[in-house]
């Protein structure tokens, strides 16, 4: 060692002599009982997530139809019956017939137009059926009319 290391160590050695000690105890260890408390309270917090599970698995059949929002989804009322590719008075009547009410909410495509949305009863006589959703025995359908009204891909 060089006489700067053994200044750097001479050093050290007087602080840690001039460092106050204390006495420091071990903390007592938490009691058994305490202990064994924190257990049950987590055995018992996995049992109820466990039955509660169990529960919610024996009320829900995964074979049900699941609905997701969208006019045509699974689950929903018109899953299937291809409305998109009917026309809009197609359309209605396959509403009608299986007993819901419509309102029909007409976009105007047209580029050199507004742009303008409006609702009806009525369905437009042409255009293109996009989506919708059904709320109760009710069914709001989006129409598209005007020439930028693109047809459904899906359609034969």
């Amino acid at each position: 060692m060089d006489t700067f290391e053994t200044r750097l160590r001479d050093r050290l050695v007087r602080l840690e002599a001039a460092a106050p000690v204390r006495d420091v105890r071990p903390r007592p260890s938490r009691s058994r009982r305490g202990l064994r408390t924190t257990f049950a309270i987590a055995a018992a917090l996995l049992l109820a997530t466990f039955a509660v599970g169990l529960a919610i698995g024996r009320f829900v059949d995964p074979n049900e139809p699941v609905g997701h929002p969208g006019f045509e989804n699974p689950g929903q009322p018109f899953y299937g019956a291809g409305l998109r590719c009917m026309t809009p008075p197609e359309a209605h009547r396959t509403i009608v017939e299986r007993g819901f009410t419509v309102t029909w909410q007409i976009e105007d495509r047209d580029p050199a137009g507004a742009g303008t949305t409006s609702l009806s009863t009525e369905p437009p006589p042409s255009g293109v059926v996009e989506d919708g959703f059904v709320q109760g025995n009710k069914a709001h359908v989006v129409v598209s009319v005007g020439s930028g009204a693109i047809p459904y891909s899906g359609c034969d």
